[in-house]
């Protein structure tokens, strides 16, 4: 049985959604993994929450980062 769901990472905090999907291990065909599933909006706000990073971390240098 599995017990953990991966969330999504969405401005900087753990998300975990209703929709989820499996992950499977091939071997052995046993679920090891739920995953959270994304929406259209989720991802929406992901790049949204990118382009805002992206404004700070661009002034930053690449040795720094």
């Amino acid at each position: 049985m599995v017990s953990q769901t991966i969330p999504l990472l969405l401005d900087n905090k753990s998300v975990v959604t209703a929709d989820t999907f499996d992950v499977i291990n091939p071997n052995s065909g046993e679920v090891i993994y739920k995953c959270s599933s994304t929406s259209v909006e989720d991802a929406a706000r992901a790049v949204d929450s990118a382009n805002t990073a992206f404004k700070s971390w661009a002034k930053v240098k690449p040795t720094a980062r």
